[in-house]
């Protein structure tokens, strides 16, 4: 009734919930009071599959669960997303809007091979930028540019290069002699700013704190890389500039199904309200697979000798890295974990580090 009266109309808007939810979590908006309300209430509309359009989305990435707001971020949030960084995003509008059952299964088979397509581009051009990043000596900003990178996922390439190497990145989009890049960046380094100081090289560009796109001359981006280092070292707080905060140290035995149940009260998570961090330490890896693409599953040891489930979904960026036998710690969130009616504790984990 608030909202209503603020936005000065009579529509039911809890019909809409659904898609206020998407979009909230899928732009990384806020959690504030108001925006958790309507995410909350967005949930329990999507959860009620009454949108056909969602139904079919649910049904063809086999999600046969209450979702949550990372089950958005990571699953529906991309697929929908698919469909404007490789071809149109009327496909994702028809998807949310249609009532006929057959067309809504039609698009969401779409989106979910839209959606593989653009998950192979982003490993190309990440296996790419890596051997590039390999021949350089990195400073402050990665800056890479390559022509058969597809618009349509250098920023999701700049994301996982940010998360790996700890700091800012520009990945840049080259076809006849014009670039397209996006820019993300570290918490104590504001790329606007940065990028604002180079904005005479720019055909245009715009964005906020962590996240920037912008349209360049190929010509001008040995200029770029130049001019944003020094913008980089002016405007950047104190190192470290990328940093994980994390809640509390707890043991992963420390869990029961009592205690993960607890966290769900300070849903839904997302932007200023993040999911909760811990950090266990000291846990040795007694065996881990790769099942499926970029995911990880372990059976991790503690001192004591009691068996977890640990999974990971930066499977590639870890495989070469682990072997069975090594002591971790691990930032980790527990949940609980249901399968065919049976229900078990498991670790989604955050990050790693190597102990011996």
């Amino acid at each position: 009734a608030v909202i209503r009266k603020l936005l000065g109309t009579d529509l039911n808007l809890k019909e809409y919930t659904d898609i206020v939810a998407i979009g909230t979590v899928a732009d990384v908006v806020p959690m504030s009071f108001i925006n958790r309300a309507l995410v909350k209430a967005g949930l329990e509309q999507l959860n009620s599959k009454t949108r056909v359009g969602i139904k079919s989305l649910f049904s063809v990435t086999s999600l046969d669960k209450d979702i949550n707001s990372q089950d958005i971020g990571y699953i529906i949030g991309p697929r929908i997303n698919a469909a404007g960084r490789l071809e149109d995003a009327r496909k994702s509008v028809k998807l949310l809007i249609t009532k006929d059952e057959i067309e809504a299964k039609f698009i969401a088979n779409d989106l979910e091979n839209l959606n593989r397509k653009r998950q192979k581009l982003t490993d190309l051009a990440l296996r790419e930028a890596e051997k590039m990043i390999e021949k350089e000596i990195l400073n402050n900003v990665i800056v890479l540019g390559k022509e058969n990178w597809h618009a349509g996922v250098v920023g999701i390439v700049a994301g996982r290069l940010t998360e790996k190497y700890k700091i800012p990145s520009l990945i840049l989009s080259i076809n006849n002699g014009k670039a397209v890049g996006s820019a993300r960046s570290v918490p104590k380094v504001n790329i606007y700013k940065a990028l604002d100081k180079c904005k005479d090289l720019f055909i245009k560009f715009g964005g906020h704190s962590t996240a920037a796109g912008l349209s360049i001359k190929t010509e001008n981006i040995n200029t770029l890389k130049l001019k944003l280092e020094k913008a980089i070292e002016d405007i950047a707080e104190d190192k470290p500039w990328s940093i994980k905060e994390i809640d509390m140290e707890l043991p992963l035995d420390y869990w029961n199904k009592e205690k993960v149940n607890q966290l769900k009260t300070l849903e839904p998570f997302g932007e200023k309200n993040p999911i909760p961090k811990f950090i266990g330490r000291n846990l040795r890896i007694d065996y881990f697979t790769n099942p499926t693409r970029n995911f990880i599953v372990f059976t991790l040891k503690d001192k004591d000798g009691k068996i977890f489930t640990g999974k990971n979904w930066k499977g590639n960026e870890l495989l070469n890295r682990l072997s069975v036998g090594m002591v971790i710690d691990i930032v980790y969130t527990p949940e609980i974990y249901c399968y065919k009616g049976i229900e078990s504790i498991e670790f989604l984990i955050d990050d790693i580090k190597i102990i011996q």
